[in-house]
């Protein structure tokens, strides 16, 4: 009797060991399934960031519309730089346009026409003349047009360029920023040619920037 109690003891004793390491490996199960869980979230993440590396999409502050073989602007401007079609070229036209149109204006630029300015002795008559290149020639000439009292007042910017060919020069006196609702700014075309040695001048031009529009014939602003 007293040996079946004592392997009842024992039968007792090992079914409370086996109950709590049953209760043990649920707890530690439960831990480690939450530890799993972790890992497969992190790994997710981990793939996702490959995925981000190895094929990056879009991006957000990318122009769609850019062109990735076009030249950045900077090296479009020195592309532009020396020759004869572009001495005239005036990227301030191309932003009044950008932002007149966007205001619901048609602005533009007037045709050259002769300018009404009147070219002294000196500059125009080639015995008379002193100049030995055109550029000092022009620069004197801008200064007849009495603009450069008003560059901080009510010009904002005054640009001079000149082409040279053998023995005829074009010169471009550009003016921007009129403190005007119409006319933004001017330019002015100026012939020059050299004999004996000596430079000058023997045709003038002009022409409008309009922020507004042009009248019919393309010669006034609005």
């Amino acid at each position: 009797m007293k040996e079946k109690k004592g392997w009842i003891a024992v039968a007792v004793v090992l079914s409370v060991g086996l109950l709590f390491l049953m209760w043990r490996w649920n707890v530690d199960r439960g831990g480690y399934e939450d530890q799993i869980a972790r890992l497969k979230d992190e790994n997710l993440e981990l793939r996702e960031e490959l995925e981000a590396i190895e094929d990056p999409g879009e991006d957000p502050d990318e122009d769609p519309d850019e062109d990735p073989d076009e030249e950045p602007d900077d090296e479009v401007e020195r592309a532009r730089l020396w020759s004869l079609e572009d001495l005239e070229y005036h990227p301030q036209v191309d932003h009044m346009k950008v932002r007149g149109e966007e205001a619901g204006y048609s602005p533009g630029s007037t045709l050259w026409t002769p300018a009404a300015v009147e070219i002294p002795t000196e500059m125009a008559d080639s015995a008379g003349s002193t100049y030995e290149d055109p550029g000092s020639l022009l620069m004197d000439f801008a200064e007849t047009l009495g603009f450069e009292h008003d560059l901080g007042r009510n010009v904002w910017q005054l640009t001079s360029r000149a082409f040279i060919d053998g023995d005829v020069a074009v010169g471009v006196i550009m003016l921007w920023g009129f403190k005007d609702d119409s006319v933004a700014g001017t330019d002015y075309r100026v012939h020059m040619e050299r004999s004996e040695g000596r430079w000058f001048i023997t045709d003038t031009e002009v022409r409008h920037h309009c922020w507004r529009g042009l009248s019919e014939d393309e010669l006034m602003c609005l």
